[in-house]
């Protein structure tokens, strides 16, 4: 049995150590809300088999394993990868809570209440409410309304791809409708449409059927896979293939360029700015900041400093072996001559080289195809693919700067 409660009287309370860092405050609210609405008995079985599933996809790792049940378990019926959507989804299209509210409790067309009437409840085998679910309460509660929203465009292509689809199998117009509404909600870490998760939303289909029905989209081109977030998306119409630039791109970059040599190209260092020394001092302080191989250590160390009143050499290696050098190198050195110089040795750059490689092959493409001008979808993806591999050099480079800036600098990272 399924009832409803909004006394305020059934919330459950943030636990000390409940939640790690990262925590996602818009599905956090949705998650509370809904916890406090749904009181059930039918679900025992499948509770911890959900949320722990959840946990292992990544969905929601800001919860630990030994909550999930409660929280994400505390929402069914609703299925999780709903659960951890739907304020995201209210807070852009309609008005986030009071919009949730009537979503659960009115009795409009394809809500939750017309799914629990027009559900049969059993204990071996209860019906869960799933993305696509979602997708027509949405599009009948709002109507044409949708397309004149900012993401108006995006739900005009989910009908457009729709529309094409009178003979498809039902199980992949649920697919279409699953992966153009997480298109519409955006980035939310691993609750994106890859196979994994979209076999996870229609858990109730046989064994291999996402599988196929995917593979018969991308046939048919309804639908396409975005090789750099492992995710599908919906076709949309360009003209280039992207993933044919990126292998032409690669044969014309030069794949054993030194990792200083590609940081300084694509990612040049930015000076730092000695904050607390001007504080106290009332003058401003700067040391730029110049990356090193083993090939042009000596000669950037030597370097003028010009304007700067110290300099910061991280001195980049790609293996242990070059590491070893590298410090070698900078404990030769004749510190007495280079005074205001910090030497910095990184201790890792696990795949630094492929992320730098991966920037200059899409810089590439981005310079050398002008058909990109007049192609606004494949320019979108690209952008979007150039956006991703940047942020992955630049989470590096933020370690490294939070390193060489640390007040007691170690002599594993800096010396």
């Amino acid at each position: 049995m399924i009832s409803f409660s909004f006394s305020g009287h059934e919330t459950f309370s943030l636990r000390h150590g409940w939640l790690k860092k990262g925590v996602d405050g818009v599905a956090l609210k949705a998650l509370r809300l809904v916890n406090r609405a749904i009181k059930t008995d039918v679900y025992q079985n499948a509770r911890q088999k959900l949320s722990q599933k959840s946990i292992k996809l990544g969905l929601a790792d800001w919860l630990k394993k030994e909550d999930a049940d409660e929280i994400l378990g505390g929402c069914l019926p609703l299925h999780p990868t709903v659960a951890l959507i739907v304020g995201h989804l209210f807070r852009r299209v309609a008005q986030n809570e009071r919009s949730l509210f009537a979503f659960l409790t009115s009795g409009e067309p394809f809500g939750f209440q017309d799914f629990l009437d027009r559900s049969e409840f059993t204990e071996k085998s209860p019906p869960l409410y799933r993305l696509d679910n979602l997708y027509d309460y949405i599009t009948t509660a709002l109507g044409g309304s949708l397309y004149a929203q900012t993401s108006g465009r995006k739900w005009a292509e989910i009908e457009a791809v729709l529309n094409r689809m009178n003979d498809a199998a039902k199980v992949e117009i649920k697919l279409v409708k699953a992966i153009g509404l997480l298109q519409v909600v955006g980035d939310l870490g691993e609750l994106k449409s890859s196979l994994d998760v979209l076999a996870f939303a229609f858990d109730d289909e046989k064994s291999g059927a996402i599988e196929n029905a995917l593979e018969e989209l991308r046939n048919r081109s309804l639908i396409i896979y975005r090789h750099y977030n492992r995710a599908f998306g919906l076709w949309e119409g360009s003209d280039i293939d992207l993933d044919e630039r990126v292998r032409e791109a690669r044969l014309h970059v030069n794949p054993n360029e030194s990792l200083a040599d590609g940081l300084t190209k694509h990612f040049k260092p930015k000076p730092t700015v000695a904050k607390r020394h001007s504080l106290q001092k009332g003058t401003l302080r700067f040391f730029d900041a110049r990356y090193a191989s083993t090939v042009d250590f000596d000669a950037q160390i030597s370097e003028s400093l010009n304007d700067a009143d110290g300099r910061i050499l991280y001195a980049i290696a790609l293996d242990d072996e070059e590491i070893k050098k590298l410090v070698e190198k900078a404990q030769s050195v004749n510190l007495r001559d280079y005074k205001q110089v910090l030497i910095a040795v990184p201790p890792q750059v696990t795949n630094l080289r492929e992320a730098i490689f991966e920037v200059a092959c899409l810089r590439w493409v981005k310079a050398d195809t002008p058909e990109l001008a007049n192609d606004c979808v494949a320019n979108r993806e690209l952008q979007a693919r150039l956006a991703k591999a940047e942020a992955q050099v630049q989470e590096w480079l933020e370690t490294l700067r939070g390193t060489s800036s640390r007040n007691d600098l170690s002599s594993e990272s800096c010396l």
